[in-house]
């Protein structure tokens, strides 16, 4: 996922996600409503204001390798549009760190296209105390059962499967 802000923009994967959220289960949807779905239903508040920052621009701080290309790119602006905006005399001459003003358009305006992320789910997985990712991640490594197995139950004790213990 691509999260476009303020500040900038960042990406996430799936596994990122679920850990920055807390999520204990695979076993979720992400749904992206408009954000004039949630101004036309009473019960249901609007989550985000974005009235006092529609027309201001965005501002970026400028990464190594970036380029006011890559940026422009980024934004969905036009490189001409960033350059004037911010009085740039030289468009190859930008430094690491520098804050850049990036007009908005539709792709990054905050108005009424504006999205809502909407997280739902259930579930903590199977719920016996093992990831399942872990342990795969552990075996791949080269971790054996027996520590695998120690590292998700505490105090365990391994012992060979014998038929009397049925």
């Amino acid at each position: 996922m691509r999260i476009y802000g303020q500040f900038g923009t960042d990406q996430f994967s799936g596994v990122d996600i679920r850990k920055k959220m807390n999520l204990k289960s695979t076993l979720v949807r992400f749904k992206f409503i408009d954000d004039n779905e949630t101004k036309s239903n009473n019960d249901s508040p609007k989550l985000l204001s974005s009235n006092l920052i529609e027309n201001k621009p965005l501002t970026h701080i400028v990464r190594v390798g970036d380029s006011l290309i890559l940026i422009a790119g980024e934004y969905g602006v036009s490189v001409e549009a960033i350059v004037a905006l911010n009085n740039i005399k030289n468009s190859s001459l930008i430094n690491i760190g520098q804050s850049l003003l990036i007009p908005r358009n539709s792709l990054n305006s905050s108005s009424s296209s504006e999205k809502i992320l909407v997280v739902s789910g259930y579930g903590s997985g199977h719920g016996v105390g093992m990831s399942q990712w872990g342990a795969k991640y552990m075996a791949k490594r080269g971790d054996k059962a027996k520590a695998i197995l120690q590292h998700f139950y505490k105090g365990v004790e391994i012992k060979p499967f014998k038929k009397y213990f049925l």
